[in-house]
């Protein structure tokens, strides 16, 4: 998420950095309502107050609201121990729960103000990046609907950014996908960073399966060994 964010706003807020490229999968912020719909009374439902619980440590009125909103006892205990417990222990607590039904809010609790105040200042779509990006996202991303990165990246494309690569893996879901971006992030900005300039414009493809192709395990072979050095406390890029 901060690699998506930092694409979009690296140009006003840190212009003095030389940012050759961005790589990011399974973007979250591409549009908030719909995973919290998708996800709300699902295996992953947890998500959904994990959110609310989150958000309201940064906007008071979130906080003020989900107080005055949550009534029911067990949404009441739900909503402590998301405050205190990891993301994915609290993503995956109490799965197929009616989370933004508990909210006694008058309407969709998702339009409320002060949670629109939040989608306005955290979603991505507002600025166009200014540096080449790549981003991957599986097609059946069971978490993250693939609809709204669509959606993100036609926006990008339409608004001239200068290249965008996406990738779109058909046979992965969230978890699988982690893994299938890896040979084109990798690669993608190590061109960037050797100087290789970026493709101009859009490049989408649809991979079938990214761990099934030769390039995967190319990839993983080639970076493992300075993965595990890493672990053990060797710089990264030592000797070159």
């Amino acid at each position: 998420m901060p690699s998506s964010f930092a694409a979009e706003i690296a140009k006003d807020y840190a212009p003095e950095l030389n940012i050759v490229g961005v790589a990011a999968g399974g973007i979250a912020a591409a549009d908030y309502p719909a995973e919290l719909t998708h996800n709300n009374r699902g295996l992953y439902s947890g998500l959904v107050l994990g959110v609310f619980a989150g958000i309201a440590g940064e906007y008071p009125e979130v906080r003020d609201m989900l107080r005055d909103s949550v009534v029911d006892p067990v949404a009441k205990v739900l909503l402590a121990s998301k405050q205190v417990l990891c993301h994915p222990m609290g993503t995956t607590l109490v799965p197929f729960y009616d989370y933004l039904g508990a909210l006694s809010y008058r309407g969709d609790p998702l339009q409320a103000p002060a949670v629109q105040r939040f989608l306005a200042e955290n979603s991505l779509g507002q600025r166009t990046p200014s540096m080449p990006v790549y981003i991957h996202h599986a097609q059946y991303d069971e978490i993250l609907p693939n609809a709204g990165v669509d959606r993100l990246v036609g926006k990008y494309c339409a608004e001239g950014a200068p290249s965008v690569v996406y990738e779109r893996e058909l046979l992965a879901e969230h978890i699988s996908g982690i893994p299938g971006h890896l040979p084109g992030a990798f690669h993608w900005l190590r061109d960037r960073l050797n100087g290789v300039a970026a493709p101009e414009g859009c490049t989408i493809t649809d991979p079938t399966f990214v761990m099934a192709e030769p390039r995967f395990w190319q990839t993983l072979e080639e970076i493992l060994p300075t993965a595990v050095a890493a672990l053990f406390g060797q710089a990264i890029g030592a000797g070159r």
